[in-house]
């Protein structure tokens, strides 16, 4: 890893936390390294849609504010080259911008902006803009808009802070506290603006920003293609569990769930949990095995829906925020026993983005596997 044209490198024991802001989210992990070299995430994966984009955004509010939003509107469909041109010069102008600057930003004012907003209000643009809030603080020039730093310095505002209080929250925590190391990574930690309101907010922590920012979660992914091991444990963001049914019981279950079958009255949809939300799982570990029995005498086979929750502990797989990632389904080939004796064992192996299920019968050893997504 390289900061400034030196390598940078985490020692056993150390904890840093990964910041990684991209144009549309910010997405932080904290992580520890091992005594083998291999990283395990001590804490849950959280961030929101605080990128790059929202900066982009408060900028077209501000040029909406000054044309106005149908001219606008039509500048973007009619004369997409340059409503695309003004953003591409925001872009490298939005990495430039510091806390200490003060002077003003020029950007090219497309003339055909200025045609349109003549044609739409039949007034004179430059008169137009002495009018808005921002009369003091912008100037039109020929094609030339130039802009106070302080307006310029406000389209961060709320992005930065609202990614500064997330992170102070995140430190709250006696896990995440031990960080020593921020590490910014993503195409928007190159903003001058987010590095030294990170770098000012948490004055203790050293904060890492490598060389081409942008490009570090891209060597990451191949690295990981490479070495999916290098990552031991991962801190789920979801529970993860099967559908099964269980005896009916009338005090505690929905009688909408109520089903008849030769073992008597059950539950259905019932969602056995295997790990929960905040629960660190060992990569490539098999989970302990379940085991499962037939509903009925005649069963030729047995299906295990997989699911994953927001909730820690859901009762139903029908309980809202529960979603459906797939479904593995495996033959049973001895029917001689009875069917209590017919036992199926399950087990989940999760891997970096992916999980593998298995579903064996203990009896004749046959096995059936599927891959679902891991979403984390």
């Amino acid at each position: 890893m390289i900061e400034g044209g030196g390598m940078i490198s985490f020692k056993p024991g150390s904890v840093y936390m990964v910041l990684d802001a991209g144009g549309g989210t910010i997405d932080i992990t904290v992580h520890e390294v091992l005594s083998d070299g291999k990283l395990k995430e001590l804490y849950k994966s959280s961030g929101g849609a605080w990128g790059g984009t929202q900066v982009d955004e408060a900028y077209r509010q501000f040029l909406i504010s000054l044309v106005g939003n149908p001219v606008f509107n039509r500048f973007q469909v009619e004369k997409k080259e340059d409503y695309l041109d003004m953003f591409r010069e925001f872009e490298i102008k939005k990495r430039a911008i510091a806390p200490n600057s003060d002077t003003k930003v020029a950007f090219r004012w497309p003339l055909s902006l200025k045609e349109i907003f003549e044609d739409e209000s039949r007034e004179d643009l430059h008169k137009a803009i002495m009018q808005t809030k921002y009369a003091n603080e912008v100037t039109l020039t020929g094609d030339k808009l130039r802009i106070n730093a302080t307006v310029m310095k406000s389209f961060f505002f709320n992005v930065i802070q609202t990614t500064i209080s997330h992170v102070q929250e995140l430190m709250k925590d006696n896990i995440v506290s031990s960080v020593s190391s921020i590490l910014m990574v993503g195409g928007f930690s190159e903003s001058k603006m987010l590095q030294i309101a990170i770098r000012t907010s948490f004055p203790n922590v050293k904060v890492i920003i490598p060389h081409e920012a942008g490009l570090v979660v891209l060597k990451g992914a191949v690295v990981f293609g490479h070495n999916p091991s290098s990552i031991s444990h991962r801190i789920c963001k979801y529970t993860y569990g099967v559908d099964k049914t269980v005896p009916f019981d009338s005090e505690k279950h929905d009688i909408r769930k109520r089903i008849e079958r030769d073992s008597g009255t059950r539950c259905k949809d019932i969602f056995d949990k295997y790990v929960e939300i905040g629960e660190s799982v060992a990569l490539h570990v098999p989970t302990t095995e379940k085991s499962y029995i037939p509903s009925t005498g005649t069963q030729s086979s047995v299906g295990f829906t997989i699911y994953a929750s927001t909730q820690k502990s859901p009762m139903y797989v029908t309980d809202d925020g529960c979603v459906k990632l797939g479904y593995v389904e495996i033959n049973i080939l001895d029917k001689s026993v009875p069917r209590d004796e017919r036992s199926i064992l399950f087990s989940m192996t999760f891997g970096g983005t992916e999980i593998d299920v298995t579903a064996r019968e203990q009896r004749t050893g046959n096995v059936t596997k599927a891959i679902v997504n891991f979403l984390g």
